[in-house]
């Protein structure tokens, strides 16, 4: 019997009972044997873990199922980006490196494949790595992919990585309404990444006294006020974002969507999120149901039923100018509360892993009711509130956010502003 092998070569079973048995391995005009305890050899064939597998007929006894290992290397791919408007480059890095028992670096060349696509082909360094640059590619999904050939060891092939190109999403600037003196408060998220940097030049041109903005470090389950300090994680598309303003701001969040799906981790306690755009090939929408999002415990098991209903409770909080309302519908551009209730506490991981239905064309932002609140705005109804970040301004501390926006009010009035 014959059979080629993941390995590139070809194997072939010696089944004379009279002899002492063995596999032949031949390429290249010689061969190699492989003992197999004097009995013949049957059945050969390749399986699907890249090993050869064989019958070893004991001479009318008991038959044994072997294995003969076959050299095996691993690649992988990483990019810098997988989420690029038109016209922008990807760079991919390639890695092979050998599968025990095998050793060395393995040496030759990859070649890069967009689905059934020969995009091109690199060869491997000293370290058995190598990079190629992916350019311009076009709107939609690309399911990249690197073949290593196998010139000194095993062949091997990477899984896909997928890279989104999405046209740029055009968003209405979000406005906070102004009335008066009084502050209105208004909870946001950035929604892109461009979006994110224009929120920070925002704030930067403005006063203290003019326009505040807090984002939550669910890490250390405080407040730090932006644009001077960010979250311990940094200031994501994801984050919820509370802006206090007595004056009219408003911010454009337009930018390239974030590639489906989307991880954002829930810390123990308090979390203060945003859904950001989201693009699913060539479908992006802004409305997300809580129900299409899976949340994922610390081994990665998603939560079900009674235990994710503990866990995270019925939906999130949002406000909605005076008061806070339980929704199950999460809107790109808002922020929201949710409390990881855990016991022992673990951090999750909320996915949006589902495909993007149930939602619209990204053709606007939803604003929050937002009035004349005169008052800070109390933590979500039923739970213990969240710590306050203490805020110093010209030496002085004043107590800031969801829980201390008074005091900022109370300083603003003996100053006569």
């Amino acid at each position: 019997m014959i059979c080629s092998s993941p390995d590139g070569r070809v194997y072939l079973t010696d089944n004379i009972s009279t002899s002492d048995g063995r596999l032949i391995e031949a390429s290249g005009g010689s061969y190699t044997l492989y003992p197999t305890n004097g009995h013949a050899s049957q059945g050969l064939t390749a399986g699907p873990d890249k090993n050869i597998w064989f019958v070893e007929n004991n001479a009318g006894f008991a038959s044994y199922v072997r294995r003969l290992p076959l050299p095996q290397t691993e690649t992988t791919i990483i990019a810098d980006t997988t989420a690029v408007p038109p016209g922008y480059s990807v760079t991919l890095t390639f890695k092979v490196t050998p599968i025990a028992p095998l050793t060395g670096i393995p040496q030759g060349s990859i070649d890069i494949y967009d689905g059934a696509t020969l995009l091109g082909n690199a060869i491997l360094d000293a370290q058995g790595t190598t990079k190629f640059v992916l350019s311009t590619p076009t709107t939609g999904l690309h399911n990249i992919f690197g073949k290593y050939d196998g010139a000194t060891s095993a062949p091997s092939v990477s899984k896909a990585l997928v890279v989104a190109v999405a046209q740029p999403q055009a968003f209405p600037a979000i406005g906070i309404p102004f009335s008066g003196r009084d502050t209105i408060y208004f909870p946001i998220n950035p929604v892109t990444a461009a979006g994110k940097d224009r929120l920070l030049r925002m704030l930067s041109d403005h006063t203290r006294h003019e326009v505040r903005a807090f984002a939550w470090d669910g890490s250390t389950q405080a407040y730090v006020e932006l644009p001077a300090n960010l979250p311990t994680n940094g200031l994501r598309e994801d984050s919820g974002v509370f802006i206090a303003a007595r004056v009219p701001v408003s911010f454009d969040a337009s930018g390239t969507p974030d590639a489906a799906p989307h991880d954002i981790t829930l810390f123990p306690g308090w979390n203060f999120i945003g859904i950001p755009a989201l693009i699913d090939g060539t479908t992006s929408v802004t409305s997300h149901p809580m129900t299409e999002f899976t949340i994922f415990d610390v081994t990665g098991i998603p939560l079900s039923g009674a235990i994710r209903s503990a866990a995270i409770g019925a939906g999130a909080y949002r406000w909605n100018g005076s008061a806070y309302d339980v929704v199950t519908q999460l809107e790109t551009g808002t922020g929201y509360w949710i409390r990881n209730s855990t016991s022992p506490a673990q951090n999750l991981v909320m996915t949006r892993v589902n495909t993007l239905t149930g939602g619209v064309a990204i053709l606007s932002i939803s604003e929050t009711a937002s009035g004349n609140f005169r008052g800070e705005p109390p933590p979500p109804p039923g739970a213990s509130p969240p710590k306050p970040h203490h805020c110093g301004s010209g030496g002085a501390a004043i107590v800031l956010g969801l829980t201390g926006l008074a005091a900022m009010r109370r300083r603003r009035s003996a100053r006569g502003v």
